[in-house]
């Protein structure tokens, strides 16, 4: 399991299409530094309490932080995706 996920470098240059016509580059580079950073902090503080409680092997704490582990995990892979 990899033991830190980091937000990837994002040089946002704007190109107008049909699906992001109505985005600004500022409003981009502050939703890649702000919003999404925010998924990636969040998975890699779940991520570091997850090791702790597998080392412990707490499954009570293992089974609570599935749903913190999915949330952060899946909106991090999106907006990637979605760049």
């Amino acid at each position: 399991m990899p033991s830190h996920i980091s937000t990837p470098s994002f040089s946002f240059v704007y190109v107008p299409t049909t699906r992001v016509a109505a985005i600004s580059q500022e409003t981009m580079t502050l939703h890649h530094s702000k919003h999404h950073n925010t998924y990636v902090t969040n998975l890699n503080a779940g991520l570091e309490k997850l090791d702790a409680a597998m080392s412990a092997n707490d499954v009570s704490a293992i089974i609570g932080l599935q749903g913190a582990l999915k949330f952060n995990g899946t909106w991090a892979i999106r907006d990637i995706r979605l760049k």
